[in-house]
């Protein structure tokens, strides 16, 4: 496997930032604070309300696309490929203890949103 050198991204998982540069081929890799890999965002201090944050940046254009008025087997089959799967991807390391209580928030009123389109109810206020 050839490291793609401008791609590359370093964090050292610690309390506080730590930066340190990093030396591979004659390049120097900066640490930062956070770091991309297979769409989870790794934070520093093992954080990840920067990766709920980007999942749910890149769910909410999509809610706007599932049709109202739907069977509802139709709302739940594209509601499950193409929102759950990109929701919970990966939730074993990130959906824990660690994550804040306003993501948590967010997370349950995405949820609340997509079931109100599978019973068709709108003005519910709460199941």
């Amino acid at each position: 496997m050839i490291v793609k050198k401008a791609k590359t991204d370093a964090t050292i998982f610690a309390k506080n930032l730590l930066e340190a540069n990093f030396d591979i081929d004659w390049t120097i890799v900066r640490s930062g604070s956070c770091m991309k890999m297979l769409v989870l965002t790794f934070q520093h201090n093992l954080e990840w309300s920067m990766n709920v944050d980007s999942t749910l940046n890149k769910i909410k254009p999509k809610l706007f696309l599932l049709k109202k008025d739907m069977e509802k087997d139709q709302f739940l089959k594209i509601a499950t490929a193409q929102l759950y799967s990109l929701l919970y991807y990966a939730s074993q390391l990130w959906l824990n203890k660690t994550l804040k209580a306003p993501y948590w928030v967010k997370l349950r009123l995405l949820r609340y949103r997509l079931l109100c389109g599978v019973v068709k109810d709108y003005k519910q206020k709460r199941f």
